[in-house]
């Protein structure tokens, strides 16, 4: 697996990697095989072989899906496995998927909005649906790594922009000056209050048990054994209700 670019496009990502605090429960990485961990779990954390290039990415913990999470103990575990959940779901074009990982009310209403809204833009359809909305984002992750794929190629090779997540860091947001959490939330919530026609943000405060904000990176091998990054510094917004944490998008 090919790190250099990676290492070299992402020196935000690796000094924010070096702050990860210790813990006493660290293993020691030996960069040939990722612990078995089962699913909806995480292993201890895990230290880089000093001097690897892994080790200037710094700590982290492998999920069960064999992917390095990147975060620190205040952020909930269950909050970084939903993240893990939801990308794969995009990953894997799995459209089942991803409608349980969204906030089930706002699925009805973004469901009504979107066919409401761009029904007509359709080709031999009448309705515009939240499938529609996920093939299209799907398809635009996908572009993304074929373009970049055909930059950098000497050659006529097509490319599928199959890719496979191998890293995923959270971390709370790193706010302006003068600009707060609560901020950062209505930022997000004043859209869907004007798609939505009502205060959603209040709407979900009511009916969950309170919502939260992550700053995320996300890294995928792609289609020649490349890492890129298919997410930086990007924000997402969940709401916890009956234990679990759904997102919206």
């Amino acid at each position: 697996m090919k790190l250099k670019k990676f290492a070299a496009a992402l020196s935000a990502f690796v000094m924010a990697m070096c702050c990860v605090s210790c813990d006493k429960n660290k293993e020691k990485d030996t960069d040939t095989q990722l612990p078995v961990v089962s699913s909806g779990s995480v292993s201890d954390i895990i230290t880089p072989e000093e001097g690897s290039e892994e080790y200037e990415l710094g700590n982290y913990r492998v999920s069960g899906n064999n992917i390095k999470l990147y975060y620190e103990d205040e952020i909930p575990t269950e909050l970084m496995l939903a993240l893990e959940e939801y990308f794969l779901t995009i990953q894997n074009e799995d459209y089942d998927g991803y409608i349980s990982a969204l906030f089930p009310d706002y699925v009805e209403r973004y469901s009504k909005y979107l066919e409401e809204q761009y029904s007509d833009t359709i080709e031999g359809s009448d309705t515009y649906t939240m499938k529609n909305s996920f093939e299209t984002q799907c398809a635009n992750v996908r572009q993304i790594l074929i373009d970049s794929l055909m930059y950098e190629s000497d050659t006529d090779e097509e490319f599928t922009g199959d890719f496979k997540i191998t890293r995923i860091r959270g971390e709370r947001p790193l706010l302006e000056e003068g600009e707060t959490l609560d901020d950062r939330i209505d930022s997000f919530f004043d859209y869907l209050k004007e798609i939505f026609g009502t205060d959603y943000r209040d709407y979900v405060e009511k009916n969950s048990d309170g919502i939260e904000c992550l700053t995320f990176f996300v890294i995928a091998e792609d289609e020649t054994g490349e890492e890129i990054k298919i997410v930086n510094d990007m924000n997402i917004f969940f709401a916890k209700k009956d234990g679990k944490y759904y997102t919206f998008g």
